[in-house]
């Protein structure tokens, strides 16, 4: 009967693409689902800040999971296979995925998006994270300072590691040594080849025969 099928409701992306899907495809949204209990049919439900690329894979997501609940049973790998594969995305997309996640309040794909971010952060500085994701640091010199002095750990060994003007604490990692030597060799001790002076007045007091 067509009172037991779903009803289908339209998506808006930010660049006005618009995707149709089921309704507790809508619902996983947290975000606009009280846009289901609208009288109005036949309106979208717009989204601004989501691009259509990434609102398709967001679907994509929900409408997998929809099948999961609704459809035949799978087993727990083939769900982590899934999950893989679709996740399995480029550094910008995977931004935008978990921003979107966060947005639309969908719990499960903000923890897959992640676990994935984790997953390849590890290990690397900063500023690596920075240029892999396209993140602007909009740090001031002093939050800059304030966050280095907080996690040494982050900074350490850092190649790319580029200090504020204003942080006279830092000095990079394998030069201390070299900047100690070149000072050494360009200022001169006053004292290195000279000769201490001679004290006369004891060394005449000294030369006089005792009586």
């Amino acid at each position: 009967m067509s009172s037991s099928k779903q009803k289908r409701v339209t998506l808006e992306s930010g660049d006005r693409e618009v995707f149709e899907v089921d309704e507790n495809v809508v619902a996983m949204l947290k975000t606009v689902k009280h846009f289901l209990e609208c009288e109005h049919d036949n309106v979208a439900i717009p989204i601004p800040s989501v691009k259509s690329e990434i609102l398709g894979k967001v679907v994509e997501y929900c409408n997998q999971r929809a099948s999961q609940v609704k459809g035949p049973a799978k087993s727990k790998m083939e769900i982590e296979e899934w999950e893989k594969e679709f996740i399995d995305v480029d550094h910008v997309t995977l931004r935008d995925l978990l921003l979107a996640a966060n947005f639309l309040n969908i719990q499960g794909l903000l923890d897959l998006a992640l676990d994935k971010t984790a997953s390849m952060i590890s290990g690397k500085y900063p500023q690596e994270i920075r240029d892999m994701f396209n993140i602007v640091n909009d740090s001031t010199p002093e939050e800059e300072i304030e966050i280095r002095t907080k996690n040494p750990w982050a900074f350490e060994g850092d190649p790319q590691y580029v200090p504020p003007v204003s942080d006279p604490e830092y000095q990079p990692q394998e030069k201390p040594l070299q900047q100690a030597s070149d000072q050494t060799e360009s200022q001169p001790q006053p004292w290195i080849g000279q000769t201490e002076p001679v004290n006369q007045e004891a060394t005449r007091s000294e030369s006089q025969p005792q009586r």
